[in-house]
């Protein structure tokens, strides 16, 4: 003789899972907001660096942007580092300029496209440098420079 299972539905109100789903919904969207403003945020202190320090050639700059601060490139680490190769590179380099490109921030980096020269008749370098922004402070640095030929091999702009 088979046997029968006997399901019993029971009413179930769907409020509870709603406000779970619609405070998920609110937490993404609130989440999302504050990394594109710590993203804002964190790409205006690198423009602010490197405009200050490599444009308008103020070591004020590093104590204002720079926090505990590794080096990845040839350079020292920490601050006094960073102040050691700008002294030098800007007393070598009285005219020079790195104009920015572009900017991407995601997270807590920072990538920007610059147009390095060492003087206004420089034909200069395309450089990225990658920077890690943690609580309003530089902490890390990446970079890597190609020179700009003088003959093309397209006629694309190097940026």
């Amino acid at each position: 003789m088979p046997q029968t299972l006997e399901i019993k539905m029971r009413r179930t109100s769907f409020a509870p899972i709603a406000l779970l789903i619609a405070g998920l919904v609110l937490t993404t969207t609130v989440t999302k907001s504050a990394v594109a403003q710590d993203s804002a945020t964190q790409k205006k202190i690198v423009i602010a660096l490197m405009d200050e320090l490599f444009n308008k050639h103020d070591l004020t700059a590093i104590d204002r942007y720079i926090g505990s601060y590794k080096q990845h490139s040839a350079g020292k680490d920490g601050k006094e580092g960073l102040r050691e190769f700008a002294t030098n590179y800007l007393s070598k380099f009285p005219k020079s300029s790195a104009e920015i490109k572009s900017v991407v921030a995601e997270g807590d980096l920072v990538i920007v496209l610059n147009h390095v020269k060492m003087s206004p008749e420089d034909r200069g370098q395309v450089c990225f440098d990658q920077f890690r922004v943690t609580s309003g402070k530089i902490i890390e640095h990446w970079d890597a420079c190609q020179d700009i030929p003088e003959v093309r091999q397209n006629n694309n702009s190097p940026f």
